[in-house]
Order: structure tokens, then C-alpha cells, then sequence
């Protein structure tokens, strides 16, 4: 389950190819090839374990935005004096991108952030 949620906060992340230990060579270059042109390639047996009944969700260039502020250690007041945005707004993007990342609470949320 844990390697699943992993791979799940990868694609929300942008992570364009997934491939398990299992897999072969030639799997591993096809994943590659399609990172390369811009596709999401995640192999059949991954992928039914992965997406389940829903696609995963991906995070928005303005939910990055704050999560990576949030990384660099500004609050949710800087950032909105940063990016020149009410509070709530801010607040609400980062509530959004813990959702789609799977993450319950803000010590999940700041623990991914640190890595």
C-alpha cells in the first residue's frame, strides 16, 4: 500500500514514467522513450493498482507554487503577500495539494516538503 501511495504522489507530481523492480529492460526503455516525448507511461499492472476506480489527481502550476514556498519555510501570510493573493486563497491551494498528494495532515504535508 505504502509503495502505492508513493507512486500515486509521483504522478500527482508530474512524474511522467513509473516502472517496479519486476519489470524488464525493455519495459524500462519504452517508459523512457515516452518520458521523453512528454507522456505518462505507467505500465498496465501498476497502473490498475495505482489508479483503482479513480485517475490520480495532479497538483496545479499555483498549488506547486505554494507547496514549494512552503518548502523554502514561508507561511501562508508571506506567501500571500508574495504572490499577492488573499490568505484564504493560499490557504485553500495548499489544502487542495495535500488532498490530491493523499496527505492527511499538516505533518504529513511538511514531512514530504523536507525531502
Amino acid at each position: 500500500r505504502g509503495s502505492i501511495q508513493s507512486v500515486r504522489t509521483a504522478i500527482s507530481l508530474w512524474v511522467l514514467g513509473v516502472v517496479s523492480k519486476a519489470h524488464t529492460t525493455s519495459r524500462l526503455r519504452r517508459v523512457v522513450a515516452a518520458a521523453k516525448n512528454g507522456h505518462l507511461f505507467v505500465p498496465g499492472d501498476l497502473a490498475r493498482s495505482v489508479i483503482g476506480r479513480a485517475p490520480p489527481l495532479r497538483i496545479t502550476p499555483a498549488e506547486e507554487t505554494v507547496l514549494q514556498l512552503l518548502a523554502d519555510g514561508h507561511t501562508v501570510t508571506k506567501i500571500s503577500e508574495v504572490l499577492d493573493k488573499s490568505t484564504g486563497t493560499i490557504s485553500c491551494q495548499k489544502h487542495t495539494a495535500m488532498h490530491k498528494l493523499g496527505l492527511g495532515t499538516w505533518t504529513e504535508l511538511y514531512a514530504l516538503l523536507s525531502t
